[in-house]
């Protein structure tokens, strides 16, 4: 999987998501965390 071969890179990962896009909830399992909110979009970041 694609998670598994970040986490050897020690590195944030940051992405946009539509307030309104049910894809967010998908994020939220992975351990993603709204951190800045502009307009319609959602900064979310998933740290080690």
């Amino acid at each position: 999987m694609l998670l598994c071969a970040w986490k050897q890179t020690k590195k944030p990962i940051v992405l946009t998501v539509l307030k309104n896009n049910p894809a967010r909830r998908l994020y939220e399992r992975f351990d993603f965390v709204v951190v800045d909110h502009q307009g319609i979009k959602f900064q979310m970041r998933r740290d080690h």
